[in-house]
């Protein structure tokens, strides 16, 4: 499995850093869409849906939700409500995720998951693309996976190495407290490195961290809500799309809910 894994990702790997980095706006969208394609078909499965055309138009109907808003100016965001967007959806997020599975009663029936996966894929779909379309955008779109990847990695390893003491058992068995600390102080070096590599004043570093750290900590809050929904539906992957590694959402659950953070605080205060 872990050679799976490592094949899989030194494929993946060079071919997402070009799609940031050195294709074109309208490359980018375009894979974009096939990444929200994928992973709306997936989503249908913690609903969960088992017919067909019922996954078809859920998925087609995410899909031209996100054409949709990809037609409105970018700067939507900054009108946007940063305490409804980001906190107020954050804590109910995390209310739910901390009081599972009591909280079933509210979230349980098919059509709030299905909701919950419209609201995110599609405004996921959004960030991304006001992301690359901002001055040297590649590079922030590089700065919010590097922060996702460093929270991801840097939890692994000290959970595996210094775990003790679960997170929430309930929800995702495997995490611990050590290695959420250690997820978040990765991300952090990764907030830091950035700073000095756009070169930013001594004024807007408070900023710049404050920004970082929420994306990092909604990074792990949307890891542990696909966690909790798959628990619910007792699935281990969403897909089998990328050998060793599950489906497309496996892959980006965090960045479901950090990609809307980083880019409505990024536009409400830079």
């Amino acid at each position: 499995m872990l050679k799976l894994r490592l094949i899989t990702a030194l494929i993946l790997i060079p071919l997402v850093l070009w799609v940031i980095l050195g294709a074109s706006l309208s490359v980018f969208i375009a894979v974009l869409g096939a990444v929200l394609a994928a992973a709306a078909w997936e989503w249908t499965g913690l609903i969960p849906v088992k017919t067909p055309w019922k996954k078809i138009v859920y998925t087609a109907s995410v899909g031209l939700f996100s054409i949709a808003l990809w037609q409105v100016d970018i700067q939507f965001y900054r009108y946007l409500s940063v305490f409804c967007l980001n906190v107020l959806l954050l804590a109910a997020v995390c209310w739910l995720i901390i009081s599972y599975p009591k909280t079933e009663l509210y979230w349980g029936h098919p059509g709030v998951t299905a909701f919950w996966g419209f609201w995110f894929l599609t405004l996921f779909g959004q960030s991304l693309a006001a992301i690359k379309m901002m001055p040297d955008g590649g590079y922030y779109v590089l700065y919010l996976f590097l922060i996702n990847w460093a929270a991801d990695t840097g939890a692994y390893f000290a959970g595996k190495y210094l775990g003790r003491k679960k997170l929430l058992p309930l929800v995702s068995p495997k995490k611990t407290k050590e290695g959420f600390v250690g997820g978040m102080l990765s991300a952090l070096v990764v907030v830091i490195g950035a700073a000095v590599f756009f070169k930013l004043s001594l004024l807007d570093w408070g900023l710049w961290i404050v920004i970082g750290c929420f994306t990092a900590l909604a990074s792990v809050v949307g890891d542990l809500f696909v966690s909790m929904l798959k628990r619910h539906v007792a699935l281990k992957d969403t897909g089998h799309l990328l050998p060793g590694h599950g489906g497309v959402l496996d892959r980006i659950d965090s960045l479901l809910i950090s990609s809307l953070v980083f880019t409505s605080l990024w536009m409400a205060f830079f």
